[in-house]
């Protein structure tokens, strides 16, 4: 009689909306044919996304990234950094009030902090490399304040201990 009570309730999980089907829209793969690590998406305004994390090509230092994605799914604009911006890879981005981004994330050499200011189309406006220089940068998380200011908390420290900072920055840099 159990076997049959579980059977019986197992059978009712559907109509109780336990168990929902998801139907996958679109898929998107990001690859450079290098080591490529996804840190962070934010929605645009449009409905599509900007994605941002790290790749590195075999046997150099690894460099930041920006991919635009349609709403649709389609690639974009991405902008690989070169090693000449000093960019380790963002962790954190978001779109702004004017379509352009603010990514947060390593310096080019793992422990430096740097914030980056890009327009639409991903091209550099400013960079902020923080004061705070502690040992490895580990996380950051950026926002944009309702002053059209720029609000960051960087995680940084040894590998047994963490530091967090708060900066507020304006909306140029300082």
């Amino acid at each position: 009689m159990g076997r049959f009570a579980l059977i019986m309730l197992l059978s009712l999980v559907p109509l109780l909306g336990f168990a929902q089907r998801f139907e996958v829209t679109w898929t998107q793969r990001i690859d450079y044919n290098r080591s490529d690590y996804g840190y962070a998406i934010a929605q645009r305004a449009n409905g599509g996304f900007v994605v941002t994390g790290s790749t590195r090509p075999v046997s150099e230092s690894a460099t930041a990234y920006i991919q635009l994605i349609s709403p649709s799914g389609g690639i974009g604009f991405n902008h690989i950094f070169d090693e000449g911006d000093d960019l380790g890879g963002f962790r954190d981005i978001i779109s702004t009030n004017d379509n352009g981004y603010i990514a947060a994330g390593r310096g080019g050499n793992s422990s430096e902090f740097v914030v980056m200011r890009s327009d639409s189309t991903g091209n550099v406006d400013w960079i902020f490399e923080s004061p705070f220089d502690e040992g490895l940068m580990m996380e950051a998380q950026v926002l944009e304040t309702i002053d059209d200011q720029i609000l960051v908390v960087e995680t940084g420290g040894s590998t047994s201990f963490g530091d967090n900072h708060l900066i507020k920055l304006n909306s140029i840099g300082d």
